[in-house]
């Protein structure tokens, strides 16, 4: 277990995502409990013994298992349909690990002030007949493995900000 929450918290870093209708800042905090705010997306870190499960999307980017979540939808029940959509897996004993808070500045498609839980998760069941629709493949990675993954994104489509707001 204290490799999977290393593997959390060295993936998200305090970052600004600017886009077309202003900016959105990012900042992880670890914690067991969410706040009392809108979710708007969830995400896993679905482990199998020391692996975790990551899906690379359609810009080429590794993410962890998780998006948004659909009308009349828990978001634990949108972490469990995103997680077999995008890998093909079946999870189970989802823990809260953290959550990352998100400040809108202007975009209308969000509220000004949201979180995505962040959460591990245990996988029970890959598909060997899954056929990816959102996402390009999977691949089960070690720590290092994902952190570097995760890393090559955030260079990519993230301005870091320092670790402190």
């Amino acid at each position: 277990m204290h490799n999977q929450t290393n593997t959390v918290n060295s993936a998200f870093l305090t970052y600004s995502k600017v886009h077309q209708h202003g900016q959105t800042d990012f900042t992880f905090h670890p914690s067991q409990e969410l706040l009392e705010v809108p979710i708007s997306t969830p995400f896993t870190f679905a482990f199998q013994e020391n692996s975790v499960m990551l899906a690379e999307d359609k810009n080429g980017w590794w993410n962890p298992l998780g998006g948004h979540i659909e009308n009349s939808e828990t978001w634990i029940e949108a972490l469990k349909r995103e997680a077999l959509e995008e890998a093909g897996v079946i999870i189970s004993d989802i823990v809260i690990v953290g959550y990352i808070l998100a400040k809108n500045s202007s975009h209308p498609k969000y509220p000004e002030l949201s979180q995505l839980p962040i959460t591990y998760s245990k996988i029970d069941t890959i598909v060997s007949d899954w056929t990816p629709l959102e996402t390009h493949q999977r691949q089960l990675c070690n720590d290092q493995e994902c952190v570097t993954l995760l890393s090559e994104r955030d260079a990519v489509s993230y301005t870091h900000l320092p670790k402190a707001l």
